[in-house]
């Protein structure tokens, strides 16, 4: 074995191929993933996939420029566990990806989507493919409630519920105002710092929470009951039944994502939250 095949050269290509570049909100996006052994046989730990939102902030006037921040649509998916590859080898991994039903389309230079693969290699440099995919129909910007009363723009400092470009209203805090946008830093790290905000996209906290409370009567939901990311939860199985150990990975639209703590019952699914109770 050669020097420069020590360092990874004359090792294997990872290639993704979508079955569709256009996708809408609770759609599932299909495609294939295929690692093709090179001049020399490898060890593969796993391939994987994902799907990210790259939302880039308007340049605000008088503001240096806020930057861009990448979240995951959708759980990591891992498609395969270790396995070899002989030279010349042709491994293909089919996926699929469940949208959350509620995202906002595509504006191309602002908010961008990309199915991301990789293959993990152990001693060497990992392989990675790439593939941008167009969200289209997605939801518009969120609107006031309707018959609730009108409280006046929030203040600079304020608790508010946002809708994050990604979807979904999350709680954060009012940090800057200036011509006629709303910066809003989220509690949540996992949403990225913060994001410029129209003031249609944002809500006074406290009446976003008597408009839960309302619908968690009505629904018959066990009032109090949240989740956090990274929380030991109990949850059934959409496919498989039963209770089983896992944790929450992801919180969206209402959906909790969950990864099972046994590797048989698959990576992760989207559950309701009767679905999902806090572990012991």
């Amino acid at each position: 074995m050669g020097l420069f095949d020590v360092f990874g050269a004359g090792g294997g290509t990872l290639t993704l191929q979508l079955q569709s570049m256009q996708v809408a909100p609770g759609q599932t996006a299909f495609g294939v993933v295929t690692f093709t052994g090179g001049k020399r046989a490898q060890n593969i730990t796993s391939i994987k996939v994902r799907m990210t939102m790259t939302h880039t902030q308007p340049t605000v006037p008088g503001k240096p420029p806020a930057g861009s921040s990448v979240t995951n649509v959708v759980p990591e998916q891992t498609l395969s566990g270790p396995f070899s590859v002989a030279p010349g080898q042709v491994c293909p991994f089919q996926f699929s990806l469940q949208l959350p039903p509620q995202m906002q389309a595509e504006v191309k230079g602002q908010i961008d989507y990309r199915v991301s693969a990789s293959a993990d290699i152990p001693g060497e440099v990992d392989a990675h493919a790439n593939a941008d995919i167009q969200v289209i129909g997605g939801a518009a910007m969120q609107q006031p409630m309707m018959g609730a009363p009108t409280m006046g723009a929030p203040q600079m400092g304020e608790a508010v519920i946002g809708q994050h470009p990604m979807g979904g209203m999350h709680p954060g805090r009012v940090t800057a105002m200036q011509n006629g946008m709303i910066g809003v830093d989220w509690d949540d790290p996992n949403l990225g710092q913060s994001t410029w905000l129209y003031p249609q996209q944002v809500q006074h906290a406290k009446m976003a929470m008597h408009k839960d409370v309302a619908m968690q009567k009505d629904m018959g939901m066990q009032k109090g009951v949240a989740f956090a990311i990274g929380a030991s939860v109990m949850a059934e199985h959409p496919k498989v039944g039963g209770w089983h150990a896992g944790k929450v990975v992801a919180l969206q639209n209402g959906a909790i994502g969950v990864d099972w703590a046994d590797a048989k019952l698959g990576d992760s699914s989207w559950l309701q939250p009767h679905q999902v109770q806090h572990g012991k």
